[in-house]
């Protein structure tokens, strides 16, 4: 029923209010309802929603009416006709709308009427626009992250590039050991104590930024490191006996240990998780090559110019960095900086603004604000050490910190025993290096890879054993009490932890008989061996860090620090007894006593797996029995075995 036919309009506007009650009444009415949009006012305007031309309800009499007059309510001073109301751009699509779609025009182009249900048509072009429109109002909250992709991959470029000194520290100047020891007039066991004392506080150091990065924000924590890295790396340019050097590597280790770990940081906070997976990998493999260019760039400026121009090189190019954080580096922490659409001021707001997070109009967008960060507490620096207490974890960190500790002492060594074994210079010894750095990188590529695998194939059991459907959640933040996780992470453990004791207890006969080594090409057998060590210490380094991070889900940088502490300080330990163990029971023997001591750690291996499943419920049920959370280790408080 057309409300444009000819018996509606020949009746009077006094029964017009009797039709309007009759659509709410009758069971026609209401179907007619669904057919077109109702305005009551002082007027009505009833509007079929048809979109095409209906010949019998076109008259003449509307050629004196160019445009139709808009309803208005005697309530409300706006139109009823639905309209953006933005800005003018809005307003001109609606007037584009009206005066291109669905016209009538007579012979001569004249205008002569809109067809019935033609309204609400628009062209594509202006449909485009209103579209555009309509993603531009769109509240940036309901986006992870406001930063455009290049301006996302521009912050990656950055912090990944920062996070270059972190393992620039120390490649590069490993192989300046001997030429440090001539230059200083001291003994190789007196230089080694500056890596020691570089080891101590990379342990520390994140005890202290991984609160203040979290609090405060990642801009100022780059700043502050970025500050005592640089003066730190000033001092050891002209430093001109040992004590300087050990005060002042440690300052350099202070500043530059935590560069890495707030880069992956930013990287959560500006990119979903599903977009993280090519910017992990970017960052990965800039820090793979930091550790391959460390020592060849180290060999060959303590070669050509002294040990000191290495802090040159490192001094210089910092302070650029240093200067394109404080200029463009926006802040990312979310508590701060929220998805990119709060309004950023003091230290979090970048010198030169050029990444705008949200375009304001007429210079007075809204935008959110910030939330106060809260105050830092002595338990808020010391907390990743209660992870020290539980037993799956400390299995965990104390397998990998002695695997972590032999690895170190013998890319330590290697600088003298090459240097007296083979009569190389510093070009040649950074070289050395080489085999190091490629096994370091591949050996934690290969198990990122199969640890994935592992973790699809044993989320797809459990979903059929508990007849889950194929999207069910396994590995997130609650992880079910009867998922096998410490079995799946540590399945491919055996194989690694095996080629690390034998290479490492066959590395040191490969350096310690004159006759082998006299041999031309024979220092291949122990880059093979250090390659081969490498690799190994780095996919069992690889396999413990992703299950402690497994079992810190909600703290996972209570775990990283924790772990980080262990690893540098059993190291510590072993880089400055590594040179008397070697003077005093030779190569040969040094070296098999470190394999024996990497064999007597795999009962902890054996233990995490057998019981670690047992260690994580108890976890959890001792945190649900005093009613809070520790972080680690969150479970569903429905128990999943219960099911079964």
């Amino acid at each position: 029923m057309s409300v444009f036919n000819e018996s509606i309009r020949s009746n009077s506007w006094a029964e017009i209010p009797r039709r309007y009650s009759e659509r709410f009444t009758t069971l026609s009415g209401w179907r007619e309802i669904g057919t077109g949009v109702y305005a009551m006012g002082s007027n009505i305007r009833i509007f079929p929603v048809q979109h095409q031309f209906d010949p019998k309800g076109f008259r003449d009499t509307r050629i004196q009416a160019p445009r139709p007059r808009t309803a208005e309510s005697k309530n409300s001073d706006q139109e009823l006709r639905p309209r953006t109301a933005a800005s003018s751009e809005s307003a001109e699509i609606e007037r584009d709308a009206w005066e291109t779609s669905g016209t009538m025009r007579d012979e001569g182009g004249r205008m002569i009427g809109k067809a019935i249900g033609s309204v609400r048509h628009v062209s594509p072009e202006v449909s485009r626009r209103a579209r555009r429109i309509e993603r531009e109002k769109k509240s940036t909250r309901d986006v992870y992250h406001v930063f455009t992709p290049r301006a996302k991959w521009a912050v990656v470029i950055l912090v990944a590039v920062a996070g270059l000194f972190t393992d620039l520290s120390w490649s590069a100047y490993v192989p300046a050991l001997d030429a440090i020891s001539r230059d200083l007039n001291i003994t190789p066991a007196t230089v080694s104590l500056t890596l020691t004392s570089y080891l101590l506080i990379q342990g520390i150091a994140p005890l202290l930024w991984t609160p203040l990065s979290n609090n405060k924000g990642r801009r100022p924590t780059y700043i502050y490191t970025f500050i005592i890295y640089i003066f730190s790396n000033f001092a050891l340019s002209i430093s001109p006996n040992l004590a300087t050097l050990l005060i002042f590597r440690s300052f350099q280790a202070f500043g530059s240990t935590s560069l890495l770990a707030i880069g992956f940081s930013v990287i959560h906070d500006i990119a979903a998780s599903n977009e993280r997976g090519p910017i992990l990998a970017f960052q990965q493999w800039m820090g793979g090559g930091g550790i391959v260019v460390g020592p060849i760039l180290g060999g060959l400026l303590s070669n050509f110019l002294g040990f000191r121009a290495i802090f040159i090189f490192l001094l210089v190019l910092s302070i650029v960095v240093f200067i394109i954080i404080a200029l463009y580096m926006p802040e990312t922490l979310r508590r701060v900086a929220g998805n990119g659409s709060v309004h950023l001021t003091g230290i979090h707001q970048p010198l030169a603004s050029k990444f705008k997070s949200v375009k304001e109009e007429d210079g007075g967008g809204e935008r959110d604000v910030a939330h106060a960060p809260e105050k830092l507490e002595l338990k808020d620096f010391i907390s990743p050490l209660k992870l020290l207490k539980e037993k799956d974890i400390l299995l965990s960190i104390g397998f990998s910190g002695i695997v972590f500790a032999i690895w170190i002492m013998i890319v330590a060594s290697t600088t003298g025993l090459f240097k007296r074994t083979f009569r190389l210079n510093e070009v040649l010894l950074g070289l050395v290096f080489l085999p190091n750095a490629l096994g370091t990188t591949l050996g934690t590529l290969l198990a990122q890879r199969v640890l994935t695998h592992d973790l699809l194939k044993a989320e797809s059991t459990y979903r059929t054993a508990h007849d889950h459907p194929p999207f069910y959640p396994i590995h997130s933040i609650d992880i079910p009490l009867d998922f096998p996780l410490e079995q799946t992470r540590l399945r491919r453990l055996l194989l690694p932890t095996l080629l690390f004791i034998l290479t490492t207890s066959a590395y040191g006969f490969s350096l310690s008989e004159p006759r082998l080594t006299t041999r031309s090409g024979w220092i291949l057998v122990p880059l093979l061996l250090q390659f081969i060590i490498s690799l190994s210490a780095n996919g069992i380094l690889t396999i413990h860090s992703t299950l402690i991070e497994d079992l810190c889900q909600e703290k996972k940088e209570n775990g990283m620090v924790v772990e980080g502490i262990v690893r540098s300080w059993l190291a510590a330990a072993g880089v400055a007894g590594v040179e008397q163990m070697v003077r005093r029971l030779g190569v040969g023997a040094s070296f098999l006593g470190l394999g024996l001591l990497g064999l007597g750690v795999v009962p902890f291996g054996v233990g995490l797996y057998c019981w670690g499943m047992e260690f994580r419920k108890g976890r959890v049920e001792r945190v649900e029995r005093e009613g809070g959370m520790s972080g680690i280790g969150r479970e569903r408080t429905v128990r999943v075995e219960r099911e079964v």
